[in-house]
């Protein structure tokens, strides 16, 4: 602490700054000339917060990570002195939360508010009651999500055939805009390929699937079966060799 002179304010007592002088001292001359005065340290609080990334995973997820940190003046304090205290509480959305602690469960970014404010009293310490708070963050990305075009093997028919749709590689998602179709005559082998499908962009109708992969289909078209039928012919016998041909 570092003497001042002090100031005498009618009613208040000796003040500086605000803040309670907890010792006044005379100089040494005589008749005194001077008094100077000890100051008590203010006692402030601060509240440092956090911020958690997490993947969706179908449950509710949290961050309750968050610092207090006491301070008599400028020096770190491990606990508060006798008859102070310090009340801390937090609100999401409005709404008091108890432990504190950022939640969600969906895709999205949620914000506890933690407030930190301290009250009492003590004799060697001015206690600063205004209120601190710090933000604890959780957000929740999108989890990963494979689709893969269908795969098929038809027959040649002389005209061209299409297989579409695919699969998730998570079940019961829906995508909107989203397709996969091949098409092909001959025979052969076709991709079957999507659109409206960007990788690491489109998510499913609840957002909290990223599709990070596509894997094309096939279709396969393979040769017809052809059978040939030898004609039937009657000869009456004459001694010659015969013969009968395909037509």
């Amino acid at each position: 602490t570092t003497p001042w002179i002090a100031v005498n304010e009618a009613g208040t007592g000796y003040t500086y700054n605000g803040s309670a002088a907890t010792q006044v001292a005379a100089d040494e001359k005589t008749p005194y000339e001077d008094l100077y005065a000890v100051w008590a340290p203010i006692l402030t609080v601060t509240v440092t917060g956090s911020e958690k990334s997490v993947t969706y995973n179908g449950s509710e997820q949290s961050n309750s990570e968050y610092t207090i940190v006491y301070k008599a003046g400028d020096t770190v304090i491990d606990s508060l002195p006798s008859g102070v205290t310090c009340t801390i509480t937090a609100t999401q959305n409005g709404s008091a939360v108890n432990p504190i602690a950022a939640k969600g469960t969906d895709v999205g970014t949620y914000t506890a508010v933690v407030t930190a404010v301290l009250s009492g009293s003590n004799a060697d310490y001015t206690v600063d009651t205004t209120e601190a708070t710090g933000n604890v963050i959780l957000t929740i990305t999108p989890a990963s999500v494979t689709l893969t075009a269908a795969s098929d093997s038809k027959t040649y028919n002389g005209s061209e055939q299409t297989i579409s749709g695919y699969t998730s590689s998570v079940e019961g998602l829906a995508f909107e805009g989203v397709s996969a179709s091949g098409s092909g005559t001959n025979v052969g082998e076709y991709d079957v390929t999507f659109t409206g499908v960007t990788v690491n962009v489109t998510t499913d109708t609840t957002g909290n699937y990223v599709v990070t992969s596509t894997v094309a289909g096939k279709l396969t078209i393979t040769k017809a079966a052809l059978t040939i039928t030898a004609k039937d012919q009657t000869y009456t016998y004459n001694g010659d060799r015969k013969s009968t041909r395909l037509n």
